[in-house]
């Protein structure tokens, strides 16, 4: 879409394409800079998680690709201030992976949640970081 910017219409962060430059221009390509990241959702939604976007895509964490966890990722303390890397696979398809260096900073310890109804802050970790593998989620 190199050329002429007043053929661009972006409107709040979007790029909007109309009908009739879509029937003009059958086959294009866009590029640009897409770094992975870690986004979490609006405070107020009062969720505790984070996850890793690139561009439009969501990335999610997999078992299979993680041996060492049994739970689902459920007690998985994540660092979301941890660097990420893409890296291209080829198996079965080619598509690129983010690996999140030592972001799992360990286990969530609930031991002291035992007999409790509720849980106070300060909650605190066990076990070693490890490297998290996060797949293009497409399901």
């Amino acid at each position: 879409m190199a050329g002429d910017s007043k053929l661009l219409d972006l409107r709040k962060g979007y790029l909007c394409l109309s009908a009739e430059w879509l029937q003009q221009n059958s086959q294009f390509q866009l590029s640009g800079p897409m770094q992975p990241r870690v986004a979490k959702p609006h405070p107020l939604t009062m969720q505790p998680v984070a996850y890793v976007t690139c561009g439009s895509i969501v990335y999610c964490v997999e078992d299979a690709d993680h041996p060492w966890e049994e739970r689902h990722f459920k007690m998985t303390v994540f660092d979301p201030k941890v660097s990420l890397r893409e890296e291209a696979r080829s198996q079965p398809d080619q598509y690129m992976v983010i690996i999140a260096e030592n972001g799992s900073k360990g286990e969530l310890d609930t031991s002291h949640w035992d007999r409790q109804i509720i849980s106070e802050g300060n909650n605190e970790h066990v076990d070693k970081s490890r490297d998290l593998c996060f797949m293009p989620y497409d399901r």
